[in-house]
Order: structure tokens, then sequence, then C-alpha cells
């Protein structure tokens, strides 16, 4: 039996966190005069405050991550220095995750025990 990585435990890591930042949003786009939701048939989408490739060890992060709809997705991914309304719904938020990110660095991290602690910490709303 093939033994699963570190890498294969932080993908499965993202995807709970997504899922978890979705859940915690109830499925509505979380951008200024957005009212799409899951329920009226839209997708939602976890999307990464700081980028999942710059910021790997960040990509677990549940307050990384905010839900979007598919639209406003594409919208933060290509736009990203342009949307000032973030700073004025989240003041501080970009500084902590970033003060996070250099902590984290400090450190190897061990995303078999992050997910188990994510599934712990949130089962009442992954289950």
């Amino acid at each position: 039996m093939k033994t699963k990585t570190n890498n294969w435990y932080r993908k499965e890591c993202v995807k709970v966190a997504k899922l978890i930042a979705k859940q915690l949003a109830k499925y509505r786009c979380i951008n200024p005069g957005c009212h799409r939701t899951a329920e009226n048939g839209f997708q939602m989408h976890g999307s990464h405050i700081l980028s999942e490739g710059k910021y790997h060890r960040m990509s677990v992060e549940v307050k990384n991550i905010m839900c979007q709809c598919a639209y406003h997705h594409i919208d933060w991914h290509e736009n990203p220095l342009l949307q000032g309304w973030f700073e004025e719904r989240f003041p501080g938020l970009k500084k902590e995750l970033l003060e996070m990110d250099k902590e984290l660095s400090k450190i190897k991290p061990d995303y078999k025990k992050i997910l188990e602690v994510l599934k712990e910490r949130y089962n009442n709303l992954i289950n």
C-alpha cells in the first residue's frame, strides 16, 4: 500500500479548510453588494486571501479563505490590489495573515496532524 505524503495531506487540508470557510459564510459571497448564494443556485468558491502559490503554508488556514461566488473569485485573482473593499471590511486581517505566515515559516508543518485538528475543531461543520 502506498504511503500518503505530507503534500497529499496538505491538499486534503486545503479541501477541508475551504469547505469550512464556505460553511462559516453560509455559502454566501462576501463581496459587497453581491447577493449570490449556493441556495440561489450559484457556485461558491473558497478563495485564498494570501495566494496559495506564494503563501504555501497559509493555504490550510481557514482564516485565510473567504467564500466568493465564481464571478468574484475570478475577479479577486485578476485584480487583488484593486479590492479596496477588503481592507475596509476586514481591517488589519491581511497584516495579521502576513504575520501568521512569517511565524509559520519557522516550522515544518505536519499536515496529517493539521488535518486531524481541522476535523476535530470544525467537526460540526464538515459532518
